[in-house]
């Protein structure tokens, strides 16, 4: 049996908003009662319409936020976020963003510096690997973030919409490596595109 790393336990979230002419506040729940495990060497998808709550699972899954109601039981199990909102200076070129996001991710700039030749090649931003990010289509911040990303050292990898963003050469390419890479990190995808989870994985989360 694989080994369990995380277990998801009736979370749900709420969030207030305030009415700053009457004084008052409304809830808004976001999503209910999401429950799931993942284990070793598995992709989960989470599926939902935009607006549905998947990035704020994520998030909650990687520590940063708290959820409302339920909790997670992560079994020493290190996880990174990939989201293209966090993480980018766009005064900074993609090849600092690479070892600044890595840095976020509790790695030292040292061993960025040993793989960021691996990030370069894997990315194929040839030439705008060096310019700045302010420059770059949402597709090319794609392909630095997940290439970023997947040589971190890691067990869980949290990827929030990558397969609806950049062009389709690559999005078949991480489809792939998706594939291949689940033979040791776990993978947890969140999208608004049923179709491309129901081909990666059968346990699909909707919310």
């Amino acid at each position: 049996m694989m080994k369990k790393l995380l277990e998801i336990k009736n979370v749900s979230y709420v969030y207030k908003s305030r009415n700053s002419i009457f004084n008052t506040a409304k809830e808004h729940r976001v999503f209910s009662n999401i429950s799931f495990d993942l284990h070793e060497n598995e992709i989960v998808g989470v599926y939902g319409k935009n607006g549905s709550g998947k990035s704020t699972l994520l998030k909650i899954i990687a520590n940063i936020l708290k959820p409302t109601d339920g909790y997670i039981i992560n079994h020493n199990a290190k996880v990174c976020l990939l989201n293209l909102s966090v993480g980018f200076n766009p005064k900074l070129n993609g090849y600092d963003n690479a070892i600044l996001l890595g840095m976020l991710q509790g790695v030292t700039k040292k061993k960025m510096l040993n793989i960021i030749r691996d990030i370069h090649d894997f990315s194929e931003l040839g030439k705008w690997f060096y310019e700045p990010i302010y420059k770059y289509s949402a597709g090319m911040k794609t392909r630095l973030s997940f290439s970023t990303s997947i040589f971190i050292d890691t067990d869980i990898l949290l990827l929030d919409e990558i397969l609806t963003v950049g062009d389709e050469v690559f999005r078949e390419k991480t489809s792939v490596f998706m594939k291949e890479t689940s033979q040791r990190i776990s993978i947890i995808l969140v999208t608004h595109n049923k179709a491309k989870l129901s081909k990666l994985t059968s346990n699909i989360i909707e919310i």
